[in-house]
């Protein structure tokens, strides 16, 4: 851009113009590349400290491996399925039911001497 000293202001004037709106556009330009290039933030969704995913799952009594449970889901950016996560708590109490669903817990039947369960008169085991 060429300013000219001795002559017309409102031509200046309007060449200063034009350089700020093709300025303004290139800042624009950039701003959207960079929003594409930045990972949003999703849903709000902001995954915990390791210290808050201890201290919920101890406040809630969880029995499964917390441990594996936070390696899975920061290993894979903490998506469930081929969507990103929305609440990390909700995520502990699946695990917590499919834990209790694989594990579940043994009632102890009472045996004869020989090791066999003793029933009772109606056929069911003595527990």
């Amino acid at each position: 851009m060429e300013i000219n000293h001795g002559g017309n202001m409102k031509e200046e004037l309007k060449n200063i113009k034009h350089a700020i709106t093709l300025l303004q556009k290139a800042v624009a330009g950039l701003e959207g590349r960079l929003a594409v290039d930045t990972p949003k933030k999703q849903n709000g969704f902001k995954p915990p400290t390791y210290k808050e995913a201890r201290f919920y799952f101890e406040e809630k009594g969880y029995g499964f491996d917390l441990g594996d449970w936070y390696d899975h889901y920061t290993t894979n950016g903490w998506w469930v399925g081929k969507s990103k996560m929305k609440n990390w708590k909700s995520s502990m109490s699946t695990w917590q039911r499919n834990h209790k669903a694989a594990n579940p817990t043994r009632t102890k039947v009472q045996l004869d001497a020989r090791g066999r369960p003793i029933r009772n008169e109606a056929g069911n085991l003595l527990l």
